[in-house]
């Protein structure tokens, strides 16, 4: 433990020598290097738990860069804004992958009937956009556009320059915590214009920017308000909505020819098997530990349950499930069926029998998908920190619920070799669902919160007052963050940032370099090369 200590003290330091780095440029007047580095110490916080949840010396230092940036070439003047009956989404990419697009989509939706124009600006911040946004007919409701320039201060003044055009009422956060295109321009527009932020704290559980210029924060869960409270300090009004779906509207459109040539294509004939099981997340949800091992414990049921089949769908691979499968028995692996990048995963859904969250780092929008599609779960619930188990969806009476690996285990070979129960708990669930986390349900919240948005009651119910701090266990979180990145030199994110930026200054890579091992040095060259 102590020498886990001393590695995430060394990473806060090279946190703070990236924010001097980024003081010194902005004082030399080189604002766009300052934003760079800026990006890469938000990068550095967010993918490893060292003690940082939020920064306020990094947000007073984007108000001073965006304001020398912009001085007098924008004219904000309050007499000249008035506002528009519209609002105004602002987010940092959209994909057709994971919970944070389809969680945008679901508040568009509900606010589409409140308000006649609804605008979406994607940032690019990480040019990640791979939706087809079309097809999930959103773009009917919204007038879109995405802000194409490479650099970030053009980027800023673009979306300032856009927001002065819109002139929006609400201004809707669903943003990567690095995003300073986004913090730069609201933390220029603020002091000078009457709008309202609403931040969506998706990375509940990670540091991220923009604390200072919300108006109120919105949780998904309950027990993230007191984390906001706690380490990032936040003092503005927080409120609660929970995560929903429509997927049991869109699984309607689907056919038992679709379901037929899913089974083809994962080579799967069903005189083979008696029971399929399914698990869906992102690959570092996935990187275990001693306690949690995935990996172990499909294999343990696979041995258990000769006529079962267990499918994975993760976004990519990654060292450490790419090690975990050359370990698996040849025996089982024609059981094991592991689907990557998808953006559709009814079909797969329809052919399962029942759904094991991923673990050890659990998910929230697959077990709402399960439950409203009626699939029974096993549900993971830490005893070690709430934060990375989402446990406030799980109804407290439901017994399919594993604390450790071996319940896990257990609770899932009975429901295999169990028609009737399976049948029970997932019809359970759905009617759970619908009582608790409908689509109409999370409208009349939100809807509920705009019309009363300066009378919004702050969540502080006893369940937060009474949370510890020991129950958030950063010493933990900062060792699944370790099992999944490993130890990633901070240099060499900034070295990312600045290439993606194609930052020119032959110096500036020449402190980087002078910063990075030979091995590192090696790796690069080979990577240029080929």
């Amino acid at each position: 433990m102590n020498d886990m200590y001393l590695i995430s003290q060394k990473l806060k330091n090279s946190y703070e020598d990236l924010k001097k780095k980024a003081i010194d440029s902005y004082k030399i007047g080189d604002l766009e290097k300052s934003l760079s580095i800026i990006v890469a110490a938000s990068t550095l916080a967010m993918w490893y738990h060292f003690g940082c949840w939020s920064d306020d010396d990094i947000e007073e230092l984007i108000k001073q860069i965006v304001n020398l940036l912009l001085k007098d070439k924008i004219n904000t003047s309050n007499t000249l804004y008035k506002e528009n009956d519209c609002i105004l989404f602002l987010t940092s990419y959209l994909s057709n992958s994971g919970g944070h697009t389809r969680a945008m989509k679901l508040w568009i939706n509900c606010l589409s009937n409140k308000f006649e124009n609804i605008y979406l600006i994607s940032t690019e911040m990480h040019k990640k956009t791979s939706l087809n946004f079309p097809e999930y007919d959103i773009l009917n409701k919204v007038k879109y556009q995405s802000i194409n320039n490479n650099k970030y201060s053009e980027k800023i003044r673009n979306l300032v320059e856009l927001f002065m055009k819109i002139k929006p009422k609400y201004v809707f956060l669903f943003i990567t915590p690095n995003d300073v295109v986004s913090i730069s321009a609201l933390s220029y527009l603020k002091p000078k214009l009457s709008f309202k932020t609403i931040f969506f704290n998706h990375s509940d559980h990670t540091f991220w920017l923009g604390k200072n210029i919300i108006d109120l924060l919105v949780e998904f869960r309950a027990y993230s308000a007191r984390i906001s409270r706690l380490f990032r300090n936040f003092q503005n009004k927080i409120t609660a909505i929970p995560l929903s779906t429509d997927i049991y509207i869109r699984a309607t459109k689907y056919s038992d020819n679709i379901i037929n040539k899913t089974l083809k294509s994962l080579d799967i004939e069903k005189s083979n098997y008696k029971t399929i099981s399914l698990s869906i997340g992102a690959s570092w949800k996935f990187v275990g530990n001693q306690k949690w091992n995935y990996f172990r414990a499909i294999k343990r049921i696979l041995e258990h349950a000769n006529n079962h089949i267990h499918m994975l769908i993760t976004n990519k691979k990654n060292n450490y499930i790419e090690t975990e499968l050359r370990k698996f028995p040849i025996r089982l692996k024609d059981r094991f069926k592991i689907i990557y990048n998808i953006s559709d995963p009814i079909p797969y859904y329809k052919i399962s029998d029942f759904i094991i969250e991923s673990f050890p780092i659990t998910g929230g929008t697959v077990r709402l998908e399960a439950m409203a599609l009626g699939k029974p779960i096993i549900f993971i619930k830490h005893k070690e920190s709430e934060l990375i188990s989402f446990t406030e969806v799980i109804p407290e009476n439901y017994k399919y619920v594993a604390k450790t690996e071996e319940e896990l285990v257990n609770l899932s070979i009975n429901i295999i070799n169990n028609k009737k129960e399976r049948k029970k708990a997932g019809e359970y669930l759905r009617l759970y669902f619908f009582e608790n986390f409908s689509i109409e349900k999370i409208c009349r919240l939100l809807e509920n919160v705009m019309d009363n948005f300066d009378d919004v009651k702050d969540l502080c119910n006893q369940k937060i007052q009474n949370m510890e701090i020991a129950e958030c266990n950063e010493y933990l979180l900062f060792m699944y963050d370790i099992n999944y990145r490993g130890l990633i030199n901070p240099y060499l994110i900034l070295l990312k940032v600045f290439l993606e930026q194609r930052h020119k200054s032959l110096r500036d890579y020449y402190e980087i370099i002078k910063n990075l091992s030979l091995e590192e040095v090696i790796s690069i060259l080979r990577r240029l090369y080929f």
